[in-house]
């Protein structure tokens, strides 16, 4: 425990950016949104949204509401 407390505070290296960006997850239009009855929503944990009105495009474009 003590050896996990010292790394804890021990700089670590950061990632490099590779410049590939991730694939979009077109929304299944015939499902509908549902509750996340699991924390990252399915089994899984995929937590992929079908959220088809927020897009890379308009998120500069969003306001605290």
């Amino acid at each position: 425990m003590v050896g996990t407390l010292v790394h804890m505070f021990q700089p670590h290296p950061t990632v490099a950016f590779i410049g590939k960006g991730l694939p979009l997850i077109s929304v299944d239009k015939s499902k509908p949104q549902q509750d996340w009855n699991n924390y990252g929503r399915t089994p899984g944990g995929d937590r992929f949204a079908a959220i088809d009105q927020i897009t890379r495009d308009k998120v500069k474009d969003l306001k605290v509401a």
